[in-house]
């Protein structure tokens, strides 16, 4: 159950031995052990900047609800302790945490289990709303994590969770019947293909050196007639009506 208004959060700060301590039950993100090594670094120098979050799990052990990296890079390191805030949370309070803190900090975390997750607490109970509330991300956040879960074909849901196909892409596909979606799907990556990208011109340098017209550097791509985002004007000749169609047109 999660806890009510009146009940108080404590946390303490320990050391605890590694081999107490186990994974969080929920995998909303696969371990990137270049963010692993990049920790290792940085804690050979200075240590671990931040303690972990844990919780009891009972029998002298306890969950990790954040800093499973953290804890990677210390066993690597042949360490046999890490500093951890250690707070009187439940295992869904848990996997609430653990999806805020990834999503602020952007790293990329599978919407198919957190929809997963979400499910089994709407179920318990749990409004949409009051997710939201409590993980600071917005109802749409959730409704669509939701929707992935609940009405996408596993195929797709397999790709959204490798990121091969976008959320967004994925979430449209979600309103049609199962039995449709995966026909739906070759249907609107096919149209996707057939999309023609015309090479620029050899004197565009627009493309190399305007950020306000084209802040990527595509190597093919269209101009569209369009309104100009604020900024000076283009030092490189392209009219103030067009920019880089690959750059500001294709964000799902």
């Amino acid at each position: 159950m999660m806890r009510t208004t009146q009940e108080k959060l404590t946390v303490d700060y320990h050391e605890l031995p590694l081999a107490l301590l186990d994974p969080c039950p929920f995998k909303f993100r696969p371990l990137d052990y270049a963010v692993v090594e990049r920790i290792r670094r940085g804690s050979r120098k200075h240590g671990l900047l931040s303690a972990i979050l844990v919780v009891p799990k009972g029998g002298g052990r306890y969950w990790v609800a954040y800093g499973g990296h953290r804890l990677k890079s210390q066993a690597m390191e042949g360490k046999t302790t890490i500093g951890a805030l250690v707070a009187n949370l439940s295992l869904e309070e848990i996997g609430l945490i653990a999806i805020s803190e990834n999503a602020n900090r952007n790293n990329d975390i599978d919407p198919v289990a957190e929809g997963n997750f979400f499910s089994d607490l709407v179920q318990k109970g749990r409004s949409v709303a009051d997710l939201a509330e409590e993980t600071g991300l917005g109802v749409g956040y959730i409704q669509t994590r939701l929707d992935l879960a609940r009405n996408l074909d596993p195929a797709i849901q397999t790709k959204v969770s490798k990121r091969r196909l976008s959320i967004a892409l994925a979430h449209v596909i979600s309103k049609h019947p199962r039995s449709e979606q995966l026909v739906r799907l070759a249907e609107m990556q096919k149209r996707r293909q057939q999309l023609t990208w015309a090479d620029p011109a050899e004197n565009n340098e627009c493309q190399k050196k305007c950020p306000v017209h084209c802040p990527k550097p595509y190597g093919k791509f269209v101009t569209v007639t369009k309104t100009k985002p604020s900024g000076p004007p283009c030092a490189h000749g392209i009219p103030d009506n067009q920019y880089c169609a690959r750059c500001e047109g294709d964000k799902e």
